[in-house]
């Protein structure tokens, strides 16, 4: 919904017309390079401009001003005279501020001399002592948290307030655009609102936050409401690093930030009989994901009393152009120090020049009703570490009146208004319409859904063109349950495949995930494909291949699974499921070593019980398809899937018994050099299968980037009853391209890739049905990759080798690939 109303309303605000309009660009004056957010102002007047991303500026006034002042973090000030002219021109060059600082000296534990300036030395103080001024030093605390984020449509233009449908039928929309102290246009649009209170205990160790108060104007989607939320996560500047936007940043107050910061004293102050130091800092290189800021030290006790940072503007980012933070912290009695308040705005830019069009957002948390040591009782803790109330988000605004720790300005009471006022009109409904279809490929129509837009229609060898129709209920259907169907058909086999499908939510606390699903289809798979999107009828797969795809298995289906989420990332499913594998003439012959191959099998069946577990603490999940999917996002610490799948069914009219063991670990490690994904994968079956049953390793001939298969394995090429699989990928994040001067402009990103795997084939196994042709075990597999990320922003290239194995008939050593990625 969120992604829906940002479309709708994002079409983008006219600039004051004054008397005296003063124009330019700003520039590193060592550098060169633009600098965008710089503060313009007119000196002794509350006018004032930021510069945009390209380091252009454009600022009027109604009566002349003498002078122009240019302000920007970690650069000199600077100001120029004016002349008496009704329209100027003035490009400007910023230098960076050089400080002349004292030295100190520092006695190590073993008498070695160290000289350090006087910053660095109270840089190390600060991290010393941070340890005794955290606040979860303290044997207990309690708060309650107060946030609300704020979006809203920056730097609207001129044609958006000219569109007919504002003027005719959303009037209530021109009446809330608003503008900016520096005369910039925006338009608020949307809010959300969280209350909740936060539990510590030191012995044990235990802490808990329950939301006790949730709104988000327009959206009642929870997954949605936690998916914005964890969008802007508040930093400590006290820990090594911060992944903000996928992207791993050091933090100015970690343990070792001296190697990425460079740091200044520039003024202090007594306040209260106190002495108070500024710090500021910023990172050694321009392009490093670091922050440049300040902060303000408490003199006695060396904790941070406020600080405020910001991203650079030269860093390899996209989209997100700027990102700024302000903390306040509070002491306490016991010399512990608490976060009271955290202040934070974003833009976000989708193109770039004048006509940028952005989404701002802007987030405040405060804290009240601190307590310090004092007893909790220990039910608190029970339960998970994080609840929802049932009532948290039937709050009415008789509540929220009361609730809120500060009352909403004009613009934040305006967005509910403005929400309410357009959503029911027939205009926004076709504009929404357009939205959803647009992300989610799927065409709305009141009950029922049509689609997948990219699988209706798609070709193979086998089929020919494939068109495809698939039915779906909406929630204006139902809530609880959702129905599907689905009917393709080949123009080459002349034959139809359809299926059926029922998803029902069942009864569950605390927006646990709780599905029980019955599903049942007649259709060609791709044996081993697990992804919904990157289906053998998908058209770009189709698009993209070198041949068109034709080993792919006709099977009758029928399926039934029982999802319970017990706590907060664990999770199991318990499934039963029969299958038919048909053969397919000329290529799929079901045979046996012992048997003629004039008499071939019909039909091979496969009748299975398992149950799997899912272990992924601080996972985070996007619930889509009406409520009924949900799709893991990251989380900070590993994921682990452990199955059992036990054969209780027939094959060729006799019981056969096996059983088959699975386990998938995977993982993002952060660190100051980019990104790592690692995924580490095994199995292995007991007893005697047919090769559909075993582990088919999924390869990929098309020109299209699968992130779940291996890119210069051949489609239907390795298929084992044991293996081990090690997979990874580092992202350097531009750190190789940034220290290339002309390249770096372009903001590309490079990576390489590892894709490993060694399984084998029990000789009793190959006893049961000849392998197709082509087919055999991988033994051991290899292939490396290099990559080339954000070429455009959205497009990603790799180019792969394939190391073992390269004598096998069609196998081609060398690879590309190519994939629309947009990131950050």
């Amino acid at each position: 919904m969120l992604v829906r109303i940002i479309i709708i309303l994002l079409l983008t605000a006219p600039n004051l017309v004054a008397q005296f309009t003063i124009q330019g660009k700003i520039k590193d004056a060592q550098s060169g390079e633009v600098l965008p957010f710089v503060d313009v102002y007119f000196v002794g007047t509350t006018v004032g401009v930021t510069s945009d991303i390209n380091g252009d500026y454009e600022i009027t006034t109604g009566s002349f001003v003498d002078s122009l002042g240019f302000n920007f973090l970690g650069y000199d000030s600077k100001f120029v005279e004016l002349k008496d002219l009704p329209l100027q021109r003035i490009d400007i060059q910023l230098s960076a501020k050089s400080h002349d600082l004292e030295t100190a000296t520092i006695t190590a534990q073993r008498k070695k001399r160290v000289k350090d300036t006087a910053a660095i030395a109270l840089w190390r103080k600060v991290v010393q002592h941070k340890t005794q001024n955290n606040i979860e030093q303290a044997n207990s605390y309690q708060y309650e948290a107060y946030t609300k984020v704020a979006f809203a449509l920056y730097n609207l233009p001129e044609k958006f307030k000219k569109q007919k449908i504002f003027k005719k039928r959303w009037g209530i929309v021109l009446d809330n655009i608003k503008k900016t102290p520096n005369g910039k246009e925006y338009l608020p649009c949307l809010m959300k609102e969280t209350i909740k209170e936060v539990y510590y205990s030191k012995i044990p160790k235990a802490k808990k936050e329950i939301i006790i108060a949730d709104q988000f104007s327009g959206i009642k989607n929870v997954s949605v409401s936690e998916f914005v939320a964890i969008q802007f996560e508040d930093i400590d500047p006290y820990a090594n690093m911060v992944v903000l936007a996928g992207k791993s940043f050091i933090n100015p107050f970690g343990p070792s930030s001296n190697t990425m910061y460079r740091y200044f004293l520039t003024d202090s102050l007594v306040k209260d009989d106190v002495k108070y130091y500024k710090l500021e800092f910023t990172g050694r290189r321009k392009q490093d994901f670091t922050f440049l800021g300040a902060a303000w030290i408490h003199g006695p006790s060396h904790a941070i009393e406020s600080i405020e940072m910001e991203t650079s503007p030269h860093i390899n980012l996209n989209f997100l152009h700027h990102y700024q933070t302000k903390q306040e912290y509070q002491p306490n009695k016991d010399g512990t120090w608490i976060r009271q308040r955290i202040s934070t705005n974003g833009l976000i830019t989708l193109l770039e020049g004048k006509k940028a069009k952005s989404v701002q957002i802007q987030k405040t948390t405060t804290c009240s009703k601190i307590e310090i040591n004092h007893q909790i009782d220990p039910r608190i803790f029970q339960g998970e570490p994080s609840e929802i109330k049932k009532t948290a988000t039937t709050q009415d605004e008789n509540y929220w009146k009361e609730a809120r720790h500060e009352e909403l300005n004009e613009n934040e009471r305006g967005v509910y208004n403005l929400v309410d006022s357009i959503k029911n009109t027939p205009r926004y409904k076709i504009l929404e319409w357009v939205g959803y279809a647009a992300a989610t490929s799927y065409f709305r129509i009141k009950y029922v859904e049509l689609g997948r837009i990219p699988k209706i229609v798609s070709w193979n060898s086998i089929e020919g063109i494939r068109p495809k129709l698939r039915l779906r209920t909406t929630n204006d259907f139902s809530k609880i349950i959702q129905l599907q169907a689905f009917v393709a058909y080949g123009t080459k086999d002349r034959e139809f495949k359809y299926g059926g499908a029922i998803r029902l939510h069942l009864p569950s606390d605390q927006n646990r995930w709780h599905l029980l699903t019955a599903e049942y289809q007649y259709d060609f798979e791709m044996l081993g494909q697990t992804s919904l999107l990157y289906t053998h009828d998908n058209i770009i797969l189709s698009l993209l291949r070198r041949k068109p795809l034709s080993r792919i298995m006709k099977v009758r289906k029928a399926k039934l699974d029982y999802t319970k989420e017990w706590r907060k990332g664990i999770s199991s499913t318990l499934g039963f499921q029969h299958r038919t594998f048909l053969p397919v003439p000329g290529l799929f012959e079901f045979t046996t070593p012992m048997m003629d191959c004039k008499d071939p099998i019909h039909e091979v069946h496969t009748t299975e019980a398992s149950i799997s577990l899912h272990w992924g603490p601080k996972e985070l999940w996007f619930k889509g398809g009406g409520g009924f999917y949900r799709f893991s996002l990251s989380s900070p610490l590993p994921i682990i899937d452990i199955s059992y799948t036990a054969g209780v069914g027939g094959f060729m009219k006799k019981i056969v018994n096996y059983h088959k063991f699975s386990l998938q670990l995977k993982h993002r490690l952060n660190s100051p050099i980019g990104y790592t994904k690692y995924q580490v994968r095994a199995g292995k079956i007991f007893g005697k299968v047919p090769y559909m049953v075993m582990n088919m390793h999924l390869g990929n001939e098309a020109w299209s980037y699968n992130k779940h298969a291996y890119g210069m394995m051949r489609e239907f090429e390795f298929v084992s009853d044991q293996f081990a699989a090690l997979w990874v990928d580092h992202h350097f994040d531009g750190l190789i391209f940034n220290t290339i001067p002309l390249v770096r402009k372009l903001k590309l990103r490079s990576l390489i890739t590892f894709k490993g795997l060694y399984g084998t084939i029990s000789p009793k196994n190959l006893e049961i049905l000849d392998l197709p042709e082509g087919l055999s075990a991988p033994k051991f597999y290899a292939e490396l990759g290099f990559g080339i990320e954000n070429i455009l922003k959205i497009v990603r290239v790799d180019v792969l080798w394939r190391l073992t194995q390269l004598k096998k008939p069609g196998v081609a050593p060398v690879g590309f690939k190519i994939a629309l990625q947009p990131k950050f």
